[in-house]
């Protein structure tokens, strides 16, 4: 199995999905994948914005989510309130990655909706958090 087609399988397998979403390259083809094999009711974007995040980025985010036909939501994190973050250690990824996955979880309870599981693109994999 393909690539794209081992993606649209495990989005399927996993709908309803919450795509983490920086408006990255990788997460908007996930997003993209998402959209067209569940339809936009199925999926929500979920972009997280900080003190370490820029304004630009925040803008790129929501034209992509909005270009590609997505529902889109906007959560404030504290990257520099994550214990050890801001002495900026090899692990930060896995820092910030586990703060993002506990506000992922809290909006799914918040969304009044059901969402099985939520999805990440990190360098062109893709992985359930």
């Amino acid at each position: 199995m393909g690539g794209e087609t081992a993606v649209r399988a495990l989005l399927r397998e996993l709908a309803p999905v919450l795509v983490a979403f920086s408006g990255g390259v990788d997460s908007t083809v996930v997003l993209k994948l998402a959209l067209d094999e569940l339809g936009p009711d199925r999926v929500l974007a979920v972009t997280a914005h900080g003190v370490v995040h820029t304004g630009e980025e925040l803008a790129a985010a929501r034209e992509a989510a909005a270009r590609l036909g997505a529902r889109h939501m906007v959560v404030r994190t504290d990257e520099l309130a994550i214990s050890g973050f801001a002495t900026n250690p090899p692990e930060r990824c896995f820092l910030c990655r586990g703060s993002m996955l506990d506000r992922l979880a809290e909006v799914a309870r918040a969304a009044g909706r059901r969402l099985d599981a939520a999805v990440q693109a990190h360098n062109a994999a893709i992985g359930s958090l």
